[in-house]
């Protein structure tokens, strides 16, 4: 679920959203001016034509008894909850009574540790318009994050973080003389020795590919020498690969590329594809 979704969301379920968030917002002293113009553009965003003394009232009609039914009713929209609790509360300059409670409701909804902290630096990066936060991030061997802050985390922001690991030619066209007649053979100048498997999240440092390169090209053999070349992850991240076909040295012939990429673990596989389509 991402945080987009909420625009799609029942209307009640979109006003109730709101109210609670400013519910936390009215109880602390400061912030109160900025976090409801926040909620108002929010509200906005959502479809919802509402003034800011609306929401206010919104949060003065919310009782702590309704703290479960909240956590209840917005389950499926727990992370886009969570990530606006805490820009309310940033916004507020919050108490820890007030990042506690957050953090009680998250517990309510089910998150672990690992969520709690990747939803607070996604609001960190969304109220600061500074996502290299995300970088310093330890996060698990899963995919668990995929797509999932699709319209918080911007496009540009990703693609950035798109790293291209290596560009090794697998498959090279050449022209060998045989019986003083030239023909057209295939060598293969790097022989793959071991692979991340495509969408595998690795850690920072991991090696993601193993090869061995042909030195020099006068003979093909198996038993030509080779060079044994590693690579490893610049940074924690999703491996996906792409064979990438360029022309060769013959005319009217394709040389084959195999390109190992890593990109961030807030990523989307589809977004990913129509990027390297286009670049």
């Amino acid at each position: 679920m991402n945080l987009t979704d909420l625009q799609d969301a029942p209307e009640l379920l979109q006003r109730e959203f709101l109210g609670s968030l400013s519910s936390l917002l009215i109880t602390e002293e400061t912030g109160t001016y900025e976090g409801l113009l926040y909620l108002t553009r929010l509200a906005s965003g959502c479809g919802l034509h509402l003034s800011a003394e609306d929401i206010y009232t919104y949060g003065l009609d919310f009782e702590s008894g309704d703290l479960d039914k909240i956590c209840t009713d917005l389950q499926e929209y727990k992370y886009a909850y969570l990530v606006e609790a805490f820009v309310v509360a940033n916004l507020a300059n919050a108490s820890s009574a007030m990042f506690g409670m957050i953090a009680d409701m998250a517990a309510l909804m089910g998150c672990d540790k690992e969520e709690i902290c990747v939803l607070a630096y996604v609001a960190k990066g969304k109220l600061t318009d500074d996502f290299d936060v995300l970088k310093s991030i330890p996060v698990s061997l899963d995919d668990r994050w995929e797509g999932e802050f699709y319209g918080i985390i911007p496009e540009s922001w990703l693609a950035s973080q798109r790293i291209t690991c290596a560009e090794i030619c697998v498959e090279k066209m050449v022209k060998r003389s045989y019986l003083y007649y030239p023909r057209c053979c295939k060598i293969i100048p790097c022989k793959i020795e071991g692979i991340r498997d495509y969408g595998s999240m690795v850690k920072k440092g991991t090696l993601i590919l193993r090869y061995a390169e042909l030195e020099g090209h006068t003979y093909t053999g198996d038993d030509a020498p080779r060079k044994i070349r590693t690579i490893l992850a610049p940074s924690d991240g999703i491996v996906f690969t792409a064979d990438v076909w360029k022309s060769s040295d013959v005319s009217d012939q394709n040389d084959k590329y195999l390109a190992v990429y890593l990109v961030s673990p807030f990523d989307n596989e589809d977004d990913f594809w129509e990027w390297f389509e286009n670049k």
